[in-house]
């Protein structure tokens, strides 16, 4: 979805941000990201993928 059609579709929160932030939308400036109706990641990417390499020995 590079244009953001379906996450704009099913995820109205998010249509009025500009197409490089709608698939992360957690990388919004914090006073940006204040009036966002759109919760926080419960996983930091970056620390998950670690923990899972840590995990399976990658």
């Amino acid at each position: 979805d590079p244009h953001g059609s379906y996450v704009t579709r099913w995820v109205p929160e998010l249509a009025g941000l500009e197409r490089k932030f709608l698939h992360e939308p957690w990388k919004l400036k914090p006073t940006d990201r204040a009036g966002l109706d759109y919760p926080d990641p419960v996983v930091d990417l970056a620390e998950g993928r670690a923990r899972f390499e840590q995990a399976r020995g990658i």
